[in-house]
Parts: C-alpha cells; structure tokens; sequence
C-alpha cells in the first residue's frame, strides 16, 4: 500500500525486526513507510525530506536517541515519537522536553503502535499545534472509575496497583502466619 497515503513515516531504530514489523504494519495501514537502522542516516533523512511523523528509539548505538531529538528540535518541523523499551516518567519527560509528541515503551503491539500514529497524525490534520496532540503512553496514569452503589469515585491506576498489591502482601502474610 505503500505510496497510497499521503502520510509519510520514518522509523529511526537499530534493531532490524523492530523496523521490519513496525514497516509491515504501518504498510500494511496505508502510510508511505521509510526505515533507517543507522542513527546517522536518520537523522540526515530526516533533515533532507519532510516526514510527517518519525518513530525513534532512545537507545542506538553512535548516536542516541536523545541526540537525534535535540538536532531535530530546532527545525521544530516534524512530530516525533519515542518508542523505546526505557520505563519510567523521567524518559517520558526528557523525550517531551526534547521536543517528542509522544512515547511508546517496547514492546509495543502492532495496533497501539497504528492508533498512535493515527491519532497523532489525524490531530496534525485538523490543525493541531501539538499541545494537544501528545500521545505519552502512561498506563498506569489514565483515570479509573470505580462506581460503588450511589457515587462513583475515580482514581489513577497508580493508587489502584498501589492497592491491588497491599491487598496481596497482606493476604500473603496471613497465609504465612498459618
């Protein structure tokens, strides 16, 4: 399908299965899909063509990730996504202060990895300066409405897997102590 879109994709990471999934699939869902498994190539690719959407990893070997958005940030042309195995809000953080729209951890299923690009590229469409557009996978951050006879309370996932887990350590220590 490639040449069909008019949505074009480059897809910056070193590891050669992650590109050729990532190439299949987003192929497979209509964009025009480039890959460079060579940071350097990228990140040239990048600067000579406009791509409506790069895909990055934060760890590629010669030069990271993190290199590659603070290059890219003053051209302030391209929305880029870090999709990266690093956890933790101090990635997400520094990939959003660098400039990244959105960050995805590895591994990333074939369908969150295709929503993600059409969200964030249907938000490109409409008009969207970007604000709005960030696209930061934080699982256990979305809201969670609990409804418990008349009122309803709504928490962060967070304080539910906070809780989740006291309930089994406690569980666990009764059963222990028997």
């Amino acid at each position: 399908m490639a040449g069909f879109s008019e949505h074009r994709l480059l897809v910056i990471d070193d590891d050669e299965l992650f590109l050729e999934i990532a190439r299949f699939n987003l192929d497979k869902a209509g964009y025009d899909v480039e890959v460079a498994s060579d940071p350097h190539v990228g990140l040239n690719r990048a600067i000579e063509l406009q791509f409506d959407l790069i895909l990055l990893d934060l760890m590629m070997p010669g030069l990271d990730g993190e290199e590659v958005l603070s290059l890219l940030k003053p051209l302030n042309q391209q929305r880029i996504v870090v999709v990266s195995g690093h956890t933790g809000n101090a990635y997400r953080s520094r990939a959003r202060d660098l400039g990244a729209v959105g960050y995805l951890e590895k591994p990333v299923t074939a369908q969150k990895l295709c929503e993600t690009v059409k969200e964030i590229l249907s938000d490109a469409d409409r008009g969207s300066d970007g604000d709005g557009g960030d696209v930061f996978d934080q699982a256990l951050d979305l809201p969670v409405r609990w409804v418990f006879g008349v009122g309803a309370i709504t928490l962060s996932k967070r304080i539910v897997a906070w809780f989740v887990l006291l309930g089994l350590v406690t569980i666990f220590a009764w059963l222990v102590t028997f």
